[in-house]
């Protein structure tokens, strides 16, 4: 697996596009997390919540891609749900993510807009403000891509 792909994980895992997952019925009583769950109780995951336990996750609010070089993460991670109710998109929303951040890299040079230094605490305004310049290797590329 590639840098890329894990960068994309700890993304993820920090901010999954689905913090609450979709409610799920239970068909049954049952005992969830040492919990009885009755027969047709509404259940919601909290996905945003299980990918930040520190008792799952080592430093749970450092973005640390590494973390899914040779770790296998089983059922704490699962930004697009688990199971026959995830996400149908989540194999498009992957490879596309794939597809473009490497491409925005290799296209263009990048400088932030501010001096601020950056964290990922939650805040009211972007994370990050960034400038984009395209880099001068790429310039004849785009040129050629010109519809007439």
């Amino acid at each position: 697996m590639s840098y890329i792909h894990w960068i994309m994980y700890e993304t993820l895992r920090l901010f999954p596009p689905e913090p609450i997952l979709f409610p799920q019925c239970s068909s049954k009583d049952c005992t969830v997390g040492g919990f009885h769950v009755n027969k047709g109780t509404m259940i919601y995951v909290n996905a945003w919540a299980i990918q930040r336990d520190p008792s799952l996750w080592d430093e749970p609010n450092v973005f640390k891609p590494e973390r899914f070089e040779y770790e296998t993460q089983g059922y704490k991670f699962f930004p697009f749900g688990i199971g026959k109710r995830s996400c149908p998109a989540t194999a498009f929303a992957t490879r596309s993510f794939t597809f473009a951040l490497p491409t925005l890299i290799q296209c263009f040079d990048w400088e932030a807009a501010t001096k601020i230094g950056v964290n990922i605490g939650p805040k009211e305004k972007p994370l990050l403000e960034a400038i984009c310049h395209l880099r001068s290797s790429m310039v004849d590329v785009v040129a050629q891509l010109k519809v007439n």
